[in-house]
């Protein structure tokens, strides 16, 4: 027996509803142009993640049998405009070092992360709904 809802009965969830605040006050943290230290940012950016990352967990699973295509709601003069407001607020804790796979032992090369680019596909990916 499949336990999984359809998409119509997940969107008047709590769970969902919960999880769709989250991705908007993320979005519009990510589009306002407020002047914040680099700490600051940093901080209520992870702050907004662990909020969306948590509500994504609560919500119920998806069998999505669908290969729709979806228009891309975001211009690349409105999507660079906030890659480089988000890039003013990092400054220069923009990159960070990360094993790339820690579980293979033998892969112990570090490689250079980009929080402007991971920021950036976040948003994308929220904006795009």
């Amino acid at each position: 027996m499949d336990n999984t809802l359809k998409v119509e009965a997940i969107i008047t969830t709590i769970e969902f509803r919960d999880f769709y605040e989250s991705a908007i006050a993320y979005r519009y943290f990510i589009e306002r142009n407020s002047s914040t230290s680099t700490i600051d940012f940093l901080k209520n950016v992870r702050r907004k993640l662990l909020s969306l990352y948590s509500n994504a967990l609560n919500l119920p699973w998806v069998n999505l049998q669908s290969e729709i295509e979806y228009d891309n709601k975001l211009d690349d003069i409105e999507f660079n405009k906030n890659l480089n407001s988000i890039s003013d607020r990092l400054g220069e804790s923009r990159f960070y070092w990360h094993l790339f796979d820690p579980s293979n032992q033998d892969d112990t090369e570090p490689v250079c992360g980009d929080l402007v680019d991971d920021l950036g596909d976040i948003y994308k990916d929220l904006k795009f709904w």
